[in-house]
């Protein structure tokens, strides 16, 4: 297994305005606003930095949904390393903020009104350092399945889809979890998987050319989940559809709010 972390987080400095001080965010941009980077440049790139000198490899850095969020993406390792990668990068962040004075808070809904942030997780299976998330005739267990997945990752995607209510337990603990999994925030609010979907909460993402299943996401994950139990509980769920050869459903292409059955 190999699993991958996008870290999402509010960036946010002091304010004295209306009654008392508390905290706001440092700007009012919207996804992948360059504005944000104009403003927020200089403590992002210390970020990036401060997590690729403790030999972490960053794959993104850009701005998020909500005013002042942001997301740092690191590339993909070992389930245990990639828990361990995951709490040195907020460490990395929150630091970081603090150098400059400003405060980080991967609080899964900050602004009631506005997206939340999450810990995506990405998994991919590999078997003897390949990829085997698609059919590549690598061996009989690799014959193609449904949807553009190997037999054996479709059934392991099948088990997290069948207990992902279960599995939420875990990954969204909290109350401030639920209040960021909603319709239309890209949480995934709904027991669905699609491709490339992003309301969904299982994602099967594709290589550029839109051909090979490279990994899975689930969107249904914040910071207030104990990464080691998260990661080791979504390897259980997917091993439990892999004995029980559990086959996916048809996925769902548009926003599951819009259906009336899901």
């Amino acid at each position: 297994f190999r699993v991958g972390f996008e870290s999402e987080f509010m960036l946010l400095r002091p304010t004295t305005a209306g009654e008392g001080s508390g905290l706001e965010p440092v700007d009012g941009t919207s996804y992948c606003a360059s504005q944000a980077w104009v403003q927020s440049g200089a403590v992002l790139d210390e970020m990036v930095k401060a997590v690729q000198a403790m030999g972490l490899t960053v794959e993104q850095c850009h701005a998020e949904s909500a005013p002042g969020q942001f997301e740092i993406v690191t590339s993909h390792l070992p389930p245990l390393k990639a828990a361990d990668a995951l709490l040195l990068t907020r460490e990395a962040i929150q630091s970081t903020a603090a150098a400059h004075g400003l405060k980080a808070t991967f609080v899964p809904k900050y602004l009631p009104m506005q997206a939340g942030c999450g810990s995506h997780m990405h998994m991919s299976l590999w078997r003897g350092g390949q990829n085997v998330m698609s059919a590549g005739g690598y061996t009989d267990a690799e014959v193609e399945g449904n949807h553009g997945f190997s037999v054996v990752a479709e059934s392991f995607l099948a088990g997290v889809l069948h207990h992902l209510p279960a599995l939420m337990a875990i990954t969204t603990p909290t109350h401030n979890s639920h209040r960021r999994v909603q319709p239309g925030t890209w949480s995934g609010s709904y027991q669905v998987w699609g491709k490339d979907n992003r309301e969904a909460p299982l994602r099967a993402a594709f290589s550029e050319d839109g051909k090979t299943v490279t990994n899975f996401e689930l969107k249904a994950m914040d910071a207030t989940a104990n990464p080691y139990l998260a990661i080791a509980a979504t390897i259980y769920a997917g091993l439990w559809g892999v004995t029980h050869a559990t086959k996916l459903p048809d996925p769902v292409q548009v926003d599951p709010a819009t259906l009336t059955d899901c």
